[in-house]
């Protein structure tokens, strides 16, 4: 029988993630009072300031590049490349499908046996 996710696995998850998004902004408010303040005269911001500079940086400094946008538009693979990797990919299956039958790696619905 095929395992699938437990609902506690999920739950500790969704903690973790929740965990991680509300500590990297505490972290970035603690950083700013401790330092700006002290070095550069600013003044202390809140946590809600702190969680907009983050995204505001993150806007800044990366951008919305990933959305819509290819980024290596002009490398184009080669045939060679091409059925290298589905050679690749074939055995990866194979040896999936032999270490755990459960789970059936990904067909496309037009795929050949």
């Amino acid at each position: 029988m095929c395992k699938k996710y437990s609902k506690a696995k999920m739950a500790k998850f969704a903690v973790g993630i929740l965990l991680f998004v509300s500590l990297v902004p505490y972290i970035t408010m603690l950083l700013w009072n401790a330092l700006m303040p002290v070095i550069f005269g600013l003044k202390s911001i809140s946590y809600l300031q702190a969680f907009g500079l983050l995204i505001l940086s993150k806007i800044l400094f990366s951008g919305f590049s990933h959305i819509g946008a290819k980024k290596h538009e002009h490398w184009k693979p080669q045939p060679e490349h091409i059925r290298k990797f589905q050679e690749g990919m074939r055995r990866m299956a194979e040896v999936s499908k032999e270490q755990n039958p459960c789970k059936a790696p990904f067909r496309r619905p037009d795929a050949k046996e």
